[in-house]
């Protein structure tokens, strides 16, 4: 009886443990909740770009121009920061020794592109005053 037991908790114990997400699934998780978070504004960053340089054309010279070209150069970067991190971004084998040190690396990059993302959009809704 106590060996079909400790047979039995065995078996829980190994099929348990194999449902639950190692640290580098964790980390991929989170990588493409942040990832899809940023993503998601990827359209305000270009409408909002749009914007800034129509005002930018529309405007001859002066501080409040080099405002706006700076906000515009911060939402390009934001732009093209995003694309190219989808760019190199390369899924690991989330089994593998280092998966968890990339995975590391890759969510401070991603989160590079996600404050750079988030900060250009409330610099331009500021000065635009949406």
């Amino acid at each position: 009886m106590i060996t079909r037991f400790l047979y039995l908790i065995t078996l829980l114990l190994f099929f348990g443990c194999n449902g639950t997400p190692n640290n580098a699934q964790v980390l991929d998780d989170k990588i493409m909740q942040i990832h899809d978070e940023a993503m998601a504004k990827s359209a305000l960053v270009l409408s909002l770009k749009k914007e800034i340089n129509n005002q930018i054309d529309s405007i001859e010279n002066g501080a409040f121009k080099d405002s706006l070209l700076v906000i515009s150069s911060h939402l390009y970067k934001a732009d093209r920061s995003m694309l190219d991190w989808m760019h190199a971004y390369k899924t690991p084998n989330l089994n593998a020794d280092s998966a968890e040190k990339y995975l590391i690396n890759q969510l401070a990059e991603i989160n590079k592109v996600y404050h750079l993302t988030f900060e250009s959009i409330k610099e331009a809704k500021e000065i635009l005053k949406k």
